[in-house]
C-alpha cells in the first residue's frame, strides 16, 4: 500500500492548521486548484461527494496509471481487475456465436448406417473448427481485465 501522510502531530516541519466549525472556499470566477508534492489527502466521519453540473460536457475525471477502489481486506491495495464492459460483451458474444455453431452443427447432423457402423458426415471437421474458435477466445480472455483499474476480492458487503 502506498505510503500516507504523517498526522498533524507528528509533523516535525512547518505547517499551516485552519480548525474551525465550518471552512468554505469559494470561487466565484475560475477554479480552485489544490497541489501537494506528496499527498492530498481528503477524510471524513460521513460522506465524501464530487458534484458536476448535470451538462452534458461535465465530467469526473480519474487519470492515474494505477487506481484502487477500496482496500483489500481494509488495509491492502486491492487485487482483483475490474471488467471492459465492450470486451466483455465482445468475447461472450463469440463465446455464444461459437456455442450456437456447434448447435447448428449437431442439428443438422444425418446420421448414416453403413458396414462399418454408424457415421456423420460433417460433424469431425465442423466441431473441429469451433473447438479452434473457442481456444482462440479463451486465449484473449484477458482482454477483459483493466490493467489500470483494481477493486478489493473480498465481498465486504456480504452480498
Amino acid at each position: 500500500m502506498a505510503e500516507t501522510p504523517q498526522q498533524p502531530n507528528e509533523y516535525q516541519g512547518k505547517q499551516a492548521i485552519i480548525n474551525s466549525d465550518r471552512i468554505l472556499f469559494n470561487s466565484k470566477e475560475d477554479s480552485i486548484l489544490l497541489f501537494a508534492y506528496k499527498h492530498i489527502s481528503l477524510s471524513c466521519n460521513g460522506n465524501i461527494h464530487f458534484d458536476t453540473s448535470d451538462g452534458n460536457d461535465s465530467q469526473f475525471v480519474v487519470n492515474s496509471p494505477l487506481i484502487h477502489l477500496g482496500l483489500e481486506g481494509n488495509e491492502g491495495s486491492p487485487t482483483e481487475h475490474v471488467v471492459l464492459g465492450d470486451a466483455m460483451e465482445r468475447i461472450i458474444g463469440d463465446i455464444c456465436d461459437a456455442i450456437d455453431d456447434l448447435g447448428t452443427v449437431i442439428e443438422s447432423q444425418i446420421i448414416l448406417v453403413n458396414a462399418g457402423g454408424p457415421t456423420s458426415p460433417g460433424a469431425p471437421g465442423a466441431c473441429s473448427n469451433i473447438r479452434m474458435q473457442l481456444m482462440d477466445i479463451k486465449s484473449n480472455i484477458n482482454q477483459i481485465k483493466s490493467a489500470r483499474v483494481k477493486v478489493p476480492s473480498d465481498n465486504m458487503y456480504g452480498a
